[in-house]
């Protein structure tokens, strides 16, 4: 299911550099949220995280309602987008003892991204902005924001994926904090390993 972009990538990183000699696998989950424009809500929005120890990739998959989606970080934007994230909290006290409300970008990353529709097992391919933003819902409340550029196929650029902006509340950027660090990650392949070779003595 997993699909990675560029063979280069895995060429390029030394044996001893690699996180590990595991194959791709999930080890993190999350609900951020989505806004609905006619019903003028919020609706939850399921995040699957993926690691891939060989490449030093992660994955975050989004299921949306035409396709199923997945963007790859390689260790630096992976880092790069944490420290986004974390710049939240920074700005989140900052402007709860300001007392003020605030829109604005925090940071930006170009990654690959691919998507399949939901009836089919083809998969496309392109690139994507993913920005991160600051939105305060009011002076109480401020939201971590990700949103996306419009993606087009490599194959053809009339196929296109547009993802919904993503909506987190603070207890939920806690939880995207710990899942792009790569503490958890490596705690993550740790567990995995142990457990492999616990199951490899039953022979």
């Amino acid at each position: 299911m997993l699909l990675l972009y560029g063979c280069v990538l895995h060429n390029s990183i030394r044996p001893e550099d690699r996180w590990g000699g595991l194959p791709s696998f999930k080890y993190g989950e999350m609900a951020g949220q989505t806004y609905n424009d006619v019903w003028k809500n919020l609706n939850n929005q399921k995040l699957y995280f993926y690691c891939d120890p060989e490449w030093n990739t992660a994955q975050i998959y989004v299921p949306g309602f035409l396709y199923y989606s997945g963007v790859t970080l390689n260790d630096e934007n992976r880092s790069v987008l944490a420290q986004y994230v974390n710049k939240y909290f920074e700005w989140n006290k900052l402007a709860v003892t300001e007392n003020t409300t605030l829109e604005k970008e925090i940071g930006r990353i170009s990654v690959p991204i691919t998507w399949r529709a939901n009836n089919s097992d083809e998969w496309y391919r392109g690139d994507v902005d993913v920005a991160v933003g600051f939105f305060s819902q009011n002076a109480k409340r401020h939201q971590l924001t990700i949103s996306f550029s419009e993606a087009k196929a490599s194959v053809n650029y009339y196929i296109t994926n547009k993802l919904e902006t993503i909506y987190f509340d603070k207890d939920d950027v806690d939880k995207l904090s710990d899942l792009l660090s790569i503490d958890r990650i490596k705690k993550e392949i740790e567990k995995k390993k142990s457990k492999a070779n616990t199951e490899a003595k039953f022979k």
